[in-house]
C-alpha cells in the first residue's frame, strides 16, 4: 500500500521540476530501488499510471534499477552481497556485519520529450 504514497511523491517531485522547465512531458523516470525497500514494482507502476493522469507524467514509463543487499563485515571490513540468507562474511566467516546497501529508493533521472 505504501506504493500509492511513493507514486504520489514521485509525481509531486516531477511536477515541481517540470514547472521550472515550462511543463515539458515526461517520457521516463529512472528509479534506483534496493531489495530491502519492499517495493512491488507492478503496484508502484499501477498507482503511478492512475495518479499521473492529467499531469506532465501521464504515460511516462517507470524504469527500475534493482540494487542488491550488500553487507560490510565489522571484523575484516570485507563488503559482500547478502544472498539466500547466507549472513557470514565469505572472507573471515563471522556474522557481524552492517548493511551498507539495499534500502535505497531514489529518482536517478527524468527523461523528457
Amino acid at each position: 500500500m505504501h506504493e500509492a504514497s511513493l507514486a504520489k511523491n514521485i509525481i509531486e517531485i516531477i511536477s515541481a521540476n517540470t514547472e521550472l522547465t515550462n511543463g515539458v512531458r515526461i517520457k521516463k523516470v529512472n528509479l534506483r530501488v534496493g531489495e530491502l525497500a519492499g517495493i512491488y514494482y507492478d503496484s508502484l507502476q499501477f498507482y503511478f499510471t492512475e495518479m499521473s493522469k492529467g499531469t506532465s507524467s501521464e504515460n511516462a514509463e517507470l524504469i527500475f534499477e534493482n540494487l542488491p543487499i550488500v553487507g560490510k563485515c565489522r571484523e575484516c571490513t570485507n563488503e559482500f552481497p547478502l544472498q539466500n540468507f547466507e549472513i557470514n562474511c565469505p572472507k573471515c566467516g563471522l556474522s557481524k556485519f552492517d548493511i551498507i546497501s539495499g534500502n535505497e529508493f531514489e529518482i536517478v533521472n527524468i527523461e523528457v520529450e
